[in-house]
């Protein structure tokens, strides 16, 4: 069946032409005729110059939110272009050269943008992207063009497919930034309304930055966060040539049984007979379905909903391709179908099944089923939901064989996440973990802990390469994400993951290392201060000695912790010489105090790195310290 809504004034005027809030100057988001954005017929050149033609393109300003103005250049403005296909970006930076400091979308010179849906009466949105640019360094190539957020959640993927550009002379500096509509996803003018933000971070003397913004947004870097935006108003698109198309699916997940409906927006230059294909790719690359359905496109900008019979899909995962006979552009859209189970049955047949597995595998199990509940209910419409249906296509194998009288967590290898049920409150708390390969349960391996860093939890963090390939590896969650594992019971959750890998798992105790970065070095240095008689060695590697502002009673081992609390453990700490998230002065201040205290230390930096991880050779050199240590 085809549903057909024609764009008729009401729609132009709601998706196209609506108003736009912009900052007032003052910390304020006010209502206000805002210029619209220009249709382009073709992708620009992205080189860091304006193409001939697009100095006609409105200027829009930038207001000072953080930082003091430098009084040697102009502040910076902005233009705006769209295409069926590109939002267009071109950020007048003033004179004078282009500063590339590390993450310089953070702290110069660099751009922060988020393109968001609109929430209701304009409040702050949690569906939104946020994308970071740097300019950029061979030893950081993933700083040029990366999605920080989507969403609340951190993502740090790579924008493979968008476009940046600068350039940079003595009178003036500039970046061009080219980003497809479809790494944005769901968010196109022509199907939705779309909020946007730019946020610009100069670099200024004296290791010095100031952010310019188009809406005062103090929480734009922040995780759990919701985003403020203005509402984009664009430029009714003319139709030349070619039709040009546009499409998202209306969900990207769905029950099995369920079907769903794929959203198509059409520009045609006249009327025009159509046919449009939709099929539906396994993960394999087998199809799973096809179909081809006759629409006649009217002349200008057009809507339409078209049917998918995704109901005859089983479980999985699929990519979904649509093709518009005419079209310049053609798409490919990812679905989940997820298992038609109820939670609540699922809930029953793990407390009867639950006594025949162990402890440590049933709290995993129970734990699994809760973080798939809570999953269930953030989803939004446009989420692929790739995570969840894995989980709960797991979990269904690991109840179904528990069932039967097996332990299927306790048999996994490699990486996995496990839990533990706290003694402190009774709840259940995740960690994972990483078996070497070839684990043999009658052997006692040293275990290598790892305390993630601010913004990020235990997952994706055990894979290391660099990481010892001969030793069990564990990342504790730590009761959150960025509370320095100084609050919320952060300590004990350490504590208890380490007790129930050693419960269930073949750890030498006497061989046990405990790491981390960023906060997670903090974290080093807090924790064994707590317990010093656990560990073997500590690693802290662009790590932070004390807790800025946010708990001023939390140990500050800079200046009031005595270092010879130190004395009794090897030591590596690592930093970058141009790290600006974590100064190295004060690692070098730290360094100086615990070897005056006589703490066996070894101290490595690499002037060219910024907040990240070790080169190679430093890498290597600490393998070898490792071994010596664990020896």
């Amino acid at each position: 069946m085809l549903r057909t809504t024609f764009c008729l004034l009401s729609i132009v005027t709601a998706v196209l032409c609506g108003r736009a809030n912009v900052h007032d100057g003052r910390g304020r988001v006010v209502e206000a005729p805002a210029a619209r954005l220009t249709f382009l017929d073709h992708a620009p050149a992205i080189d860091g110059v304006l193409d001939a033609g697009l100095e006609t393109l409105a200027v829009r300003p930038l207001w000072l939110v953080s930082g003091r103005p430098d009084a040697a250049t102009r502040p910076p403005s902005y233009r705006l272009a769209y295409s069926a296909e590109h939002l267009y970006l071109h950020v007048d930076l003033g004179a004078g050269e282009i500063v590339q400091r590390d993450r310089a979308y953070q702290n110069g010179d660099g751009l922060i943008v988020v393109v968001a849906r609109p929430a209701t009466g304009g409040a702050p949105t949690e569906e939104f992207s946020v994308l970071g640019f740097s300019p950029g360094k061979p030893a950081a190539r993933w700083q040029q063009r990366f999605v920080w957020y989507r969403n609340v959640d951190l993502e740090m993927r790579s924008l493979d497919s968008a476009q940046v550009a600068t350039f940079s002379s003595a009178a003036s500096s500039a970046f061009e930034v080219l980003v497809p509509w479809s790494e944005v996803y769901p968010h196109h003018p022509w199907l939705s309304a779309v909020g946007f933000n730019l946020c610009v971070t100069r670099a200024l003397p004296d290791n010095e930055k100031a952010r310019y913004c188009s809406v005062d947004d103090p929480r734009v870097d922040s995780e759990q966060s919701p985003r403020r935006y203005g509402e984009l108003a664009f430029e009714p698109p003319e139709a030349k040539g070619v039709t040009q198309a546009a499409a998202v699916l209306e969900r990207n997940h769905c029950l099995v049984g369920e079907p769903i409906r794929l959203r198509l927006a059409t520009l045609a230059a006249s009327p025009v007979p159509a046919s449009l294909t939709l099929r539906a790719w396994s993960g394999e690359g087998s199809r799973m379905l096809s179909r081809v359905v006759n629409v006649n496109l009217p002349a200008g900008l057009q809507r339409q909903d078209v049917d998918l019979p995704a109901g005859t899909l089983p479980s999985g995962g699929y990519a979904v391709t649509w093709e518009l006979s005419n079209a310049a552009q053609s798409g490919r859209l990812g679905l989940s179908v997820l298992p038609a189970t109820d939670a609540a049955s699922l809930e029953r047949r793990l407390d009867a099944a639950g006594r025949r597995v162990s402890p440590g595998s049933l709290a995993t199990l129970r734990f699994e089923l809760a973080e798939i509940r809570r999953a269930q209910e953030r989803l939004r419409p446009q989420d692929v939901a790739t995570s969840v249906r894995v989980s709960l296509e797991r979990l269904l194998g690991d109840v179904r064989a528990a069932e039967a009288g097996e332990d299927a967590v306790a048999a996994r290898t490699g990486i996995l996440r496990r839990a533990f049920r706290s003694a402190v409150d009774g709840t259940l708390q995740p960690y994972s973990i990483r078996l070497p390969a070839g684990y043999r349960a009658g052997r006692r391996y040293p275990l290598f802990v790892y305390l993630h860093g601010s913004g990020e939890d235990d997952r994706n963090q055990v894979g290391r390469d660099w990481f010892p390939a001969d030793a069990i590896v564990l990342a504790p969650l730590g009761r959150g994400t960025s509370n320095f594992y100084t609050a919320d019971h952060a300590q004990d959750d350490i504590r208890e993951a380490i007790q129930d890998v050693v419960a269930n798992y073949g750890v030498d105790t006497t061989r046990v290392v405990l790491s981390g970065f960023s906060m997670g070095g903090y974290g080093v240095y807090r924790t064994y201060k707590e317990d010093p008689a656990r560990y073997r060695a500590l690693a802290i590697f662009s790590g932070i000695p004390r807790v800025p502002g946010s708990q001023p009673d939390a140990p500050d081992f800079l200046t009031r912790e005595d270092p010879a609390l130190f004395r009794g453990v090897p030591m590596f700490v690592f930093h970058g010489g141009k790290d600006r998230n974590c100064p190295i002065e004060q690692t070098r201040t730290l360094v100086a105090r615990l070897k005056d205290a006589g703490v066996r230390l070894a101290f490595h930096y690499e002037d060219d790195k910024g907040h990240e991880t070790p080169g190679p050779g430093t890498l290597e050199v600490f393998g070898q310290w490792l071994e010596v240590v664990l020896k």
